[in-house]
This record gives C-alpha cells, structure tokens and sequence, in this order.
C-alpha cells in the first residue's frame, strides 16, 4: 500500500475521476472483491449524478474551468526535443526505451505531464500510437488517465479514435469510466464517427454497451456503408427516420444517403420537425454532392417547408450560387424571385444578386 502512494503524482485538480483512480489502484492492490465491487457502484452513481449535484472541493474554481476554454485550461509549451522531456516524449510515442523513461519518472523534478502545444502527453501520444507497454508503465507509476489535451481528448479517447483495440482493452482493464465523455461524445460514438469497426464491435458485442439513438446520429454523420450495414443489426435507425436523413445531407454523408435510401427504403423527401427535406438542408448547409445525389434520388425539388420556404430559398440564404444553378437546371419552380433577391440583398451576397437579378429572372 505505501508503496503504491509513494508512486503516485497526482495533479493539483479538482476532479473526480483522479480520485477514483487513486482508489482503483489501491484496492486492485488489497485484492478485496467487495472493495472493487464498492468502487464500480460509486462509478455508477457519479455517471448517473447531474454535474450540479456532485460536491465539489472548491466551487469557485469549477465554475472558472468550465468557463474556459479547452487551450486555457492548461498552459502548453514547445517542448525542446533534445530535452529530457522530448526524449520522453518521443519514446512514448515510438515506444522506445521503457527504462530510460523510468530513470526520467525517478527525478522528483521530472513533470511527467510534459507536453507540446497539442496538449499531447507521454499517455496520449502512447495511445495514439499503439504502445501498450508504454501506457502500462506510466499507469504503473500513477500518472493520471483522465487527463486532457487541448482539444478535451483523454488517451481513451484518442485510442477510441486511431482504432487502436488493445489500448482500449487495457483501459477496460484498469476499470476505466468507459462512459467518460469528450466534447459531449463516449468512446464508442467516436469510433463510429471514425469508422474503427474493430472497436465499434468490441463496445457492443464484449462489452454489452446498449445500442441507442446517439450511435445512429454518429453513423448518419460520418459513418461508411460497413459501419452502417453493422449498425443496423442493432434495429437503431428506425426511430426519427427523418432526423437522420437530414443529420446524413448535413455532412453529405453520401454512403449514409445511399443505404437509407436504397436500402432501408427511408424516404427521400421525409420532414424535420420545421418541415424541411433532406433536399432543403442540403441546400442549408451547402452540400452541393448531397443536392447532387438527393435529385438522382427523386428528391421533390419544389416541396416547402412549414415556413413555405423551399430548397431554392434555402440555397439562396446559405449563399451558393452552385446549388442555386443546379437546381433552376432540374427545373425548380422560382415562384417570388424578389423575395429571393431581396434575401440575397439581406446578406450582402452581391454574386447571389446579380445571378437572380440577370440570370435566372
């Protein structure tokens, strides 16, 4: 037990997760089953506690975090790479020499959370790269696995996303919060965004984690058609059909349009809770290869919103003049080329003026 406190450096944080790291590592070292039992409850009840219920140590502080943001958190510095903490850092990368940066961690001067101007650390960079061996070593010596980078990544995080499995695994493990969140999404949401199958599978077949509606959004985002087609299996894009649609034209997800359409059979000209068609949103957001696609797919050029705006109108607010083209070339019906004009005028979008006022009138 003393010896597993005296291995330990802690940051100087107000967090939870720390502490349950602190406690995680010292009962897996009293090897008591109802110790360990005790702690996966507590985890539970944290998980499921609204933020504004948990104590805190000092409120003003939380407050100035959450305030901030992820770049003000921590002060990030050019790290020397002929330094000691560029050797660190690069064998935790390269996944280099173990020893050596155990001589480093023995200097109680040593920051062993040196990092670069990413925000990276020797946990993080070990993650992104695979190394395992490195990753068990410094939770060895007690460095903190909650740790953030700039862009409020963990090394879980990072893992989730490179698609590095065994990383994740040993997370597992050491009974990691595997529903610790970055930027409002878990582990497995941002495999799904980055279509690592491997770890998608394993959080749903080996770990049980329950199929919802969240995971159906990733997918409609970003997701590819093996991601999809995988998903599906689960029965998770059948609610709000429309909503994922829209989410697929948003990002031009073009695989996502693609298997709802042709494979699920959503329907193509489906409405938002405004009234809007995927047409129309793509459109919004300027996706000239989803407006491409979605016209290929019988998409109802003229369809109106519940504010009787149609997709015309909405490529004209969002300042495409390409969507604008190719739509008046499938015959889009121009029912107030003044409304649109003066919509145009409204956004200082001269180009969009003058092909309404000479082109298209």
């Amino acid at each position: 037990m003393i010896q597993i406190l005296q291995s330990m450096r802690l940051v100087k944080e107000v967090e939870l997760e720390p502490n349950l790291q602190l406690l995680d590592l010292i009962f897996h070292f009293m090897n008591i089953p109802i110790l360990n039992l005790l702690l996966n409850e507590i985890k539970k009840f944290i998980c499921n506690t609204p933020k504004s219920k948990i104590p805190q140590l000092d409120e003003s502080k939380e407050i100035e975090e959450k305030s901030a943001q992820p770049t003000e958190k921590c002060c990030f510095k050019p790290i020397d790479i002929n330094s000691n903490e560029g050797t660190f850092l690069q064998a935790a990368k390269k996944g280099g020499n173990i020893q050596l940066m155990e001589e480093y961690m023995s200097d109680p001067n040593f920051d062993i959370y040196c990092c670069g101007t990413t925000g990276n650390n020797a946990m993080m960079l070990a993650a992104l790269e695979g190394n395992v061996e490195i990753i068990k070593m410094l939770h060895k010596h007690g460095m903190n696995m909650y740790k953030r980078n700039a862009d409020n990544l963990t090394a879980f995080h990072i893992a989730a996303i490179k698609g590095n499995l065994d990383v994740i695994k040993y997370f597992v493990s050491i009974n990691f919060n595997l529903q610790c969140r970055a930027n409002n999404l878990n582990g497995l949401e941002l495999a799904i965004l980055n279509n690592n199958m491997n770890i998608v599978q394993y959080f749903l077949e080996e770990l049980d984690f329950e199929p919802v509606f969240d995971y159906a959004v990733a997918a409609s985002s970003h997701g590819k058609r093996d991601i999809l087609t995988y998903l599906n299996r689960f029965n998770i894009f059948w609610e709000k059909q429309n909503i994922l649609l829209n989410i697929a034209a948003s990002k031009c997800n073009l695989d996502a349009i693609n298997y709802f359409i042709d494979d699920l059979h959503f329907d193509v000209n489906s409405r938002d809770q405004e009234g809007r068609t995927p047409l129309m949103i793509a459109a919004l957001t300027k996706q000239e290869e989803a407006v491409d696609l979605l016209i290929e797919k019988k998409a109802d050029i003229n369809m109106k919103s519940d504010e009787f705006k149609d997709a015309f109108y909405y490529a004209v607010e969002s300042g495409s003049t390409n969507i604008v083209c190719k739509l008046f070339i499938n015959n889009a019906k121009i029912e107030n080329i003044n409304q649109l004009i003066t919509v145009a005028k409204a956004k200082n979008d001269e180009k969009m003026v003058r092909l309404l006022t000479n082109d298209l009138n």
